[in-house]
């Protein structure tokens, strides 16, 4: 199995050397997308991924449809329920970032994660990738927010692990910058032992 890096920035041969003396066998430089506007002169060559942060439905649609020809591959950050079924339906995205991203409210019941069985059965189907991203751990967050936000990505792993999804569901942190990527034998610890509590 790949152990996949997400880099926030261009492809660098540092960066790519570090990556490799880390353990990750596939880095993904991504280009962040906030507006249509931002595909217009984006220097594709020098990323082979791009994330699309854009909240209106019709412009999102629109933007995905302009990323398909610049770059490899296309994610989508997880800003709302609809969005994400987007992420995970459309064949021009490789997968979804953050489902459970800024998701303030839960339910009675349950976490508001951002994935419930339809969705995860639909990732499945369409060999989506669903990243979860842990860089907030080592961020200056309030411990009661981080413990919210994991408690999201606990119920997301949960289901993931139901409807085996393996591969598919990647447990990482997306990175910007050399040093965080040196971070990743602090990271790895964490997750492995996140896993290995819940198995």
């Amino acid at each position: 199995m790949e152990n996949k890096l997400f880099f926030i920035g261009k492809k660098d041969k540092y960066i790519e050397n570090i990556a490799k003396d880390k353990g990750y066998s596939k880095i993904f430089f991504i280009k962040e997308i906030n507006s249509i506007d931002n595909l217009e002169y984006v220097e594709s060559e020098k990323y082979n991924s791009c994330l699309i942060n854009i909240g209106d439905i019709e412009k999102l649609r629109r933007a995905i449809d302009k990323a398909e020809n610049k770059f490899e591959f296309i994610f989508i950050l997880g800003l709302d329920d609809q969005i994400n079924r987007i992420a995970l339906e459309n064949r021009k995205v490789a997968g979804l970032i953050s489902p459970e991203f800024n998701r303030k409210f839960d339910y009675t019941h349950y976490r508001n994660s951002g994935l419930n069985h339809v969705l995860v059965k639909i990732a499945k189907e369409n060999k989506k990738l669903i990243v979860q991203d842990l860089s907030f751990m080592q961020g200056t967050l309030d411990k009661k927010i981080r413990a919210q936000i994991l408690g999201k990505i606990l119920q997301n792993y949960k289901l993931a692990r139901k409807y085996k999804l393996n591969e598919l569901f990647i447990l990482t942190f997306i990175a910007w910058s050399d040093k965080e990527i040196k971070k990743f034998a602090d990271v790895k610890e964490f997750y492995e032992g996140f896993l290995t509590e819940i198995k």
